[in-house]
């Protein structure tokens, strides 16, 4: 989680959902 994000804490969940999505994309190929 970026430091700039941690006010966010609603919307942390969804946006490990949506990484978990492009790690996939990806083939976790970072």
């Amino acid at each position: 989680v970026i430091d700039g994000m941690k006010s966010k804490g609603i919307e942390a969940e969804s946006d490990i959902e949506a990484r978990k999505q492009l790690l996939r994309k990806f083939g976790y190929k970072l």
